[in-house]
């Protein structure tokens, strides 16, 4: 069995507060290929770059979200 390890990240963006209504929060999440499902931006560490680190991954994969 392979075992394999991804990181990623939730990301948000807090929209400005209007007379009328509180702040709204905008979260990312896009379509998985495979299943059909949504998903937090996350990819395999170390299937683009050698010996990169989750953290490196993580950044990675949403800034290409």
């Amino acid at each position: 069995m392979k075992i394999q390890f991804s990181a990623g990240g939730i990301v948000f963006k807090r929209k400005a507060k209007s007379e009328k209504r509180k702040a709204d929060i905008l979260i990312l999440v896009s379509q998985h290929s495979q299943h059909h499902g949504w998903v937090f931006p996350k990819g395999l560490i170390g299937d683009h770059v050698e010996e990169e680190s989750k953290e490196q991954t993580a950044l990675r994969e949403v800034k290409e979200e």
